[in-house]
Order: C-alpha cells, then structure tokens, then sequence
C-alpha cells in the first residue's frame, strides 16, 4: 500500500497516574462509598485492595526474604493423560490411542493395585520413554512391583508416599533414572493457602530428617522430590500459592545448606469440581483455567482430569487443553509469568509471610508427622 494512502494511527499518551490520585477519583465516583469498600476478601486473612502501585511491590521486595522472587524452571513441561486401569484390555486401546497423538505421559489410576491389570495396560508399550504417574491406594505394593522391573519403568512417580523403609529401597532402585521421583508429596486443601503450604514443607522437612539420618546425602534426597497441588476455584489465589511455596521452599532448604534442584517437580491437579449445568464440557472451562493459573503459578506439570473417564472425545480435551494453552498462547514459554504485576507480587508475598509463620509454628510443636499423630491418638 502506497505511503499517502495508510492511515495515520492516533498518538496515544497514557500518563501515569499515582495511587493517590486513582483514590481521589474513585472516591469522586463512589460518593457516599469509600474506596477501601472495593477491597476483596479471600480469606484466611488474604486481602485484595482496589488498585496497587509500584510502591506496594518495593514494599513486597524490602521484605526479609533474601530472595522473593521464586525459582523458575528450565525443564520441559509435562501434560498427563489420565487412564483409568481396570480389567481387560480397555485401558491398553486407551493408551495406544493416546501415544498415536503424540502423547508422552500418563497418569495410571487404580482404585486397589492389581499386577496383572497393570501389566495387561501396559502390553506392547514402549515403557522405558514415556512419564507415568501410578496412583493407588498401596504406594508400598506399586514400589514391589517396580523393582521386579517386569514392566521397565524409568521415568515417572507413585501419587502417594511410600513407608519410609521402602522409600529409601526406592530411592535407591530409581538412583539411576534421574526422571523418576519417588519422594512426591501432595498439598491438602486449596481452601486454605498458608496451612497447606505449611504442612507440605513440614512433611518434606520429616522425610529429609527421617532420611538423612539413615545416612542418606541430603542431596540424593532432593535431587527426587516432586510436590503436587489439587487446585480450586479460585484461579488468583491458586497461582500465588504455587509461587509462594517456592519462595519459602528456598528459605526451608537454606537450613540444610541446600538449593533448590532444577530437577525438581511441581505437579498441578485439576479441581473435582462439578456443575451439571455446564455439562459435559464443565472440564473444559475447569481444565483450562486451572492449567492457565498452574502455568502462571510456576508448576512444570500437569494433569487435567475428563469428567467422563469412558468417553473419547472428554479424555482427548483433557489431554489437548495444554497443547492450545502452550502451542496457540505459548505460555509454557515464560519462565514466571506472574512476575511484576503489583497484585499478584503482593498476594504471594501475604501467602509466603502466613506460610513461613504457620511453618515455625508447626515445626515448634514438633512437626507435622508428630502433630497427626497426637491427632490419631487423641
């Protein structure tokens, strides 16, 4: 198009415009409301304000962390296909079906474990490239299982933790296949960001201490680790719960002379949240904005779960609902997306500080394995 022909574009000058003066106008348009009525309350203490400035992000990085940025990853991401194992061959069509996409990682659910069903799934798979995820009530029966190396299994975890005498049988059985993380501990409830936090890094701390003392480098202990997160409904408050947990896991491992691995696995689970009137595709509006707060959160792993396990089309959304967010938006390709917004910096720094404080607290009554027991015995 000839030069005299393209229109000119407007010249736009956006000028900066101070808290103050956003807070005089909004009092101006409220009139008999006062602004902080804007404020919004996540609980547990978590409040939102109406507006931040560059200010309340210096006060966020004068804070006493050494380091309030939280670690990013350089690691591929990885996307979960669930498969439900049960009798026959169903579950083998399912994953065949899955590899012929492109697929590279699976999640194998099983209600109580069966070695045979298992091993009928898995029949003429390339095992020894793919990911999986085992979830099963008996982690201790899984782990036999592993070691019989029927099935050769060398990327992957269990989705609950071992006893500890077989932990250490599997950390020593995987010390070859850096991909497979038999430490993999699960956060309780979303609802509560602070205490979930807390009681996950309580956990870690007992395993280490458990660990360690049998003689056990720390450094082989976290070179496994893998933590894994169910999300909410509540897509800002998830995404700063994953960043904050990082950022005080950094502080945890500062005790041991430690740094945080690049190996290490922070998983995403999609919420079991259900709503008939948005069905069948509920999982598509869930999966997507779960997945986008994961991402933005800093997880490099994830599993989006089809509200019918049975029907085709419901396991391929699940499945391809990372492949847009990644191929089409490209948001697996920023390392910390949240990073700078004074909002989001803010909320994780709130969570960061209540996870740090509920944390020494737990620790002080003699950390979180010791808690539930007294709870058990009670």
């Amino acid at each position: 198009m000839p030069e005299s022909k393209r229109k000119k574009l407007p010249e736009w000058n956006f000028r900066f415009t101070s808290k103050r003066e956003w807070l005089d106008a909004a009092r101006n348009e409220l009139k008999e409301k006062k602004p902080g009525a804007l404020r919004f309350n996540y609980g547990d203490g978590l409040i939102s304000e109406p507006y931040y400035d560059k200010n309340d992000l210096l006060y966020v990085s004068s804070n006493h962390y050494e380091c309030f940025t939280p670690f990013a990853f350089q690691s591929e991401y990885q996307n979960f296909y669930s498969v439900p194992v049960k009798k026959g061959r169903g579950a083998n069509d399912i994953i065949q079906s899955a590899l012929s996409l492109g697929m590279d990682s699976i999640c194998l659910i099983q209600k109580g474990f069966n070695a045979h069903d298992l091993e009928t799934a898995l029949n003429e798979v390339v095992t020894d490239i793919l990911n999986f995820e085992f979830q099963s009530e008996s982690a201790d029966e899984v782990a036999q299982w592993l070691f019989k190396e029927k099935i050769r299994i060398n990327n992957g975890s269990i989705a609950k933790l071992p006893s500890i005498e077989v932990l250490k049988e599997l950390i020593e059985w995987s010390s070859n296949k850096e991909a497979f993380f038999p430490i993999n501990l699960i956060a309780e409830s979303p609802s509560d960001c602070a205490n979930s936090n807390a009681n996950l890094l309580s956990q870690l701390v007992d395993v280490i201490e458990n660990l360690s003392n049998s003689g056990m480098p720390i450094q082989t202990i976290l070179a496994k680790l893998k933590f894994s997160f169910q999300f909410g409904l509540n897509f800002y408050q998830d995404a700063a719960r994953i960043r904050a947990f990082k950022v005080v896991l950094e502080q945890v491992l500062k005790k041991y002379n430690s740094e945080v691995p690049s190996s290490i696995i922070i998983h995403g689970i999609m919420s079991n949240w259900k709503n008939e009137k948005l069905g069948p595709h509920e999982s598509m509006l869930k999966g997507t904005t779960n997945m986008i707060s994961a991402l933005v959160g800093g997880c490099n792993s994830f599993q989006v779960v089809p509200s019918d396990y049975d029907n085709e089309m419901q396991r391929r959304i699940a499945w391809h609902t990372f492949n847009v967010l990644s191929c089409e938006a490209h948001l697996d390709k920023v390392k910390d997306p949240g990073r700078g917004s004074y909002f989001f910096e803010n909320m994780t720094w709130q969570i960061a500080e209540k996870s740090l404080e509920k944390f020494r607290e737990i620790e002080s009554m003699g950390g979180y394995s010791r808690i539930q027991k007294q709870k058990n015995e009670a």
